[in-house]
């Protein structure tokens, strides 16, 4: 209602202040469907990134939807269910990769490998958005799935590869190791080549790996997440998306900024009793948790995960060339392992035989 006299009597200012007023009320009591609409309407972008982000890096880390089903407030299920229902261009937007992220998880639950295998190549299609081109990353270009996603999707590739039938079309197959090219690429000519070892993909890759391997760690694992990301851009002169997004808050009282950073920073809402209740169709890092352990990991997580991918497409083009699919060649086999970049070894076909589906 004030809103709506807001309006009428055109004062933008005030309707915004009170919009955005009332959409932090709103999820700091979980309310999370209304306080997204009501930031959309306070015209907040960077606060619906931030939550929406904040959404998909937990699930990414739990490797599960969260929060679960039975969590989601009515007004939160009714925009996931039917996202392009909402007027708010900026909203449906950022929504569409939290709510495909759900889908994939989902699917992959009930055992539909086939939707989930969709629902994966559009979310690391997603995450290619800032890479496209693979000369460094673009900040400034909207995407509603980070790059630094990338690594924890390509992982949950993993668990497509050595399968009896191909989940992945060949067209997915080569959308995939093109997004996988531009990240190596754009990681390499912003942080150079020994800082692929300390980007903000490999940093969020390790976690999601310790986390299955000490789900108690979760919390403190996600609350040494910004400081170390943010270290990681800032050392090649590039604020994060992390960062930016907390740079919007500090016009808060002194309050609601010590709630904000225990929000940020702890993922408080993640309890031990919710992990123990986590119930996966599959998980790809019960395969890899190993590699951890390596003393020494050439080239990090991140560039081993990138092999294995590499290699079982190249196996999968391979039988799609021989089977007479397309327009296969010698060329494409050759691009999926990866000449110029290492990633076509032994080593690889090694690592990927320890692959549990």
């Amino acid at each position: 209602m004030i809103l709506n006299h807001c309006k009428s009597y055109s004062l933008p200012e005030t309707y915004t202040s009170i919009a955005a007023a009332y959409a932090s009320n709103l999820y700091a009591s979980s309310q999370l469907g209304s306080s997204l609409l009501y930031y959309s309407r306070a015209g907040n972008k960077a606060k619906i990134h931030s939550i929406l982000t904040r959404l998909c890096s937990q699930s990414l880390l739990l490797s599960s939807a969260y929060p679960p089903e039975d969590r989601l407030d009515s007004t939160f299920r009714e925009l996931l269910e039917c996202p392009t229902g909402e007027e708010d261009d900026i909203l449906r937007f950022e929504l569409s990769g939290y709510a495909a992220l759900r889908m994939f998880y989902d699917a992959r639950d009930r055992g539909e490998k086939d939707a989930a295998a969709r629902a994966l190549v559009a979310l690391i299609r997603s995450a290619g958005e800032m890479v496209d081109g693979g000369r460094g990353i673009d900040e400034e270009w909207g995407s509603p799935i980070e790059w630094w996603m990338g690594g924890v999707l390509l992982g949950e590739v993993l668990c497509f590869l050595n399968q009896g039938r191909r989940c992945l079309a060949i067209r997915e197959i080569m959308d995939v190791l093109k997004v996988i090219q531009d990240m190596m690429g754009a990681v390499k000519a912003t942080f150079g080549q020994h800082g692929i070892l300390t980007c903000q993909a490999e940093t969020f890759l390790r976690k999601c790996l310790l986390a299955h391997k000490n789900p108690s760690d979760i919390p403190r694992l996600l609350k040494k997440s910004t400081s170390s990301s943010m270290s990681s851009m800032a050392s090649s002169g590039m604020l994060s998306s992390w960062q930016k997004l907390d740079e919007d808050d500090h016009d808060m009282d002194e309050n609601e900024e010590e709630e904000e950073e225990e929000e940020d920073d702890g993922f408080a809402i993640v309890s031990g009793e919710e992990l123990e209740e986590v119930k996966r169709g599959w998980d790809w890092r019960a395969g890899m948790v190993h590699i951890l352990d390596k003393e020494k990991l050439r080239g990090g997580v991140l560039e081993t995960v990138v092999r294995i991918v590499r290699m079982g497409f190249a196996k999968e083009l391979a039988k799609g060339w021989l089977d007479g699919e397309g327009d296969l060649g010698v060329e494409a086999v050759g691009e999926a392992i990866g000449q110029g970049y290492g990633y076509g070894d032994n080593g690889a076909e090694v690592e990927m035989e320890g692959i549990i589906v």
